[in-house]
């Protein structure tokens, strides 16, 4: 049972970058969390509107090319991550949003891309029912009596355990989309 839970963590690998974009979008728009108790679905995003996008592309493109190569990609997120992601994940993140293989990510890559993104975030957000930015165990079985997936109690809880990467109770953000 606990391959419905490998599956979904496969589905979220490779959008870490959601935090880039979030810090862009809060520096740039008026665009902020929604109030404790209250969810997004994945109507959200259709929030993020295109020029806020284009804006984020063109930053992120230092050498104005019109492309985003994997320097600029893994610059880009090092600078709003912290450097926390290693050049592996990096590399896997830039491949998925390269989707025609080039090995460069153009505006049109880039904003699908961005969107799949938000939709994780909204994802991530459905789950985390008091908005406090993480999920804890409660929540994460909550989460899987909605989805109303037969499985034990440890099985839940073993896939909880896998996700938590840095063991502190909690899934963060990061650790939901990286979750594989």
């Amino acid at each position: 049972m606990i391959w419905h839970f490998l599956h979904i963590r496969q589905q979220l690998l490779g959008f870490t970058v959601a935090f880039f974009l979030t810090v862009h979008w809060a520096r740039q728009t008026a665009f902020a969390a929604p109030p404790v108790g209250s969810h997004r679905s994945t109507a959200a995003v259709d929030e993020i509107g295109i020029d806020v996008l284009k804006e984020a592309f063109v930053e992120t493109d230092t050498d104005r090319n019109g492309l985003i190569d994997p320097n600029e990609f893994s610059t880009s997120l090092k600078s709003a991550y912290g450097g926390d992601l290693s050049d592996a994940e990096l590399l896997n993140i830039f491949i998925q949003a390269d989707t025609n293989s080039d090995g460069m990510i153009d505006m049109e890559e880039y904003i699908c891309w961005a969107r799949r993104i938000e939709m994780r975030r909204a994802q991530f957000m459905s789950v985390d029912l008091d908005s406090n930015g993480f999920i804890d165990l409660d929540e994460w079985r909550q989460a899987v009596a909605r989805m109303k997936w037969q499985l034990s109690a440890e099985d839940v809880d073993k896939a909880f355990e896998l996700a938590d990467t840095n063991k502190d109770g909690q899934i963060s953000f990061f650790e939901f989309v990286k979750w594989k």
